[in-house]
């Protein structure tokens, strides 16, 4: 059976929490909760190594072992939030990974990788969003009002759609999820990344068009990812 490893993410009120344990020990699935003191995170995965890792974890020196540790397995991997700034440049390092890592930045994470400025990112997305695949070696996200998808050999794929409300809090926990899902049920991390932000993108899209261009809430963007795959 596969394991899934969970820590229990900050915003996440502890009865959904008991209820989603339950699930899980139902199914065969192993969990673990953080505890207080090194903070709530979430690292999500199969036995047959597909990891994602990052949000609700909170910055600390614990974050650059995990990033490494993490890399130093064979797992289709996914990398948000403190994991990205723990992360060191990958470029000269002989890691044996039959697949490249995602990562997620915000264009501050995304500076912070660079060592540039936020809005370096914002006037060349892409350039950035290259330079930081080749230095990690890694597939990235470039997120924004444009969003791309770049990789290391230079090819970048670019989504134009979504919405303005797909700036709310926790959207990017959202997508993050959806890569995680999309990882466990098999796909590879460029296929698993191009999807989600699409998915996520056209999920805004319905929202927008059922509430507003803004005002719904980032699980509310979730609910709409299950009646959008079958596309």
């Amino acid at each position: 059976m596969a394991r899934l490893v969970l820590a229990v993410l900050a915003a996440v009120p502890t009865v959904l929490v008991v209820i989603f344990a339950s699930i899980l020990f139902q199914s065969g699935i192993s969990f673990w909760f953080g505890d207080r003191a090194r903070g709530p995170g979430l690292v999500t995965g199969r036995g047959d190594g597909r990891k994602q890792a990052g949000p609700g974890v909170r910055r600390s020196d614990m974050c650059k072992r995990l990033a490494d540790a993490l890399l130093q397995t064979r797992a289709a991997l996914a990398l948000d939030v403190a994991l990205l700034e723990s992360l060191e440049p990958l470029q000269d390092r002989a890691l044996q990974r039959p697949t490249l890592p995602a990562l997620l930045p915000n264009a501050k994470e995304l500076a912070s990788l660079l060592d540039c400025g936020p809005d370096d990112v914002e006037q060349d997305p892409v350039g950035c969003g290259t330079r930081a695949a080749e230095l990690y070696r890694s597939i990235v996200l470039v997120k924004g009002v444009v969003s791309h998808v770049v990789t290391p050999d230079g090819n970048c794929w670019t989504y134009e759609g979504g919405a303005a409300g797909l700036g709310v809090s926790g959207s990017g926990d959202v997508l993050a999820g959806i890569v995680g899902g999309l990882l466990a049920r098999g796909a590879d991390p460029l296929s698993a990344l191009l999807w989600s932000v699409w998915l996520h993108g056209e999920a805004g899209a319905r929202l927008a068009e059922k509430i507003g261009p803004i005002g719904f809430l980032a699980r509310e963007i979730a609910d709409e990812v299950p009646a959008l795959l079958p596309r």
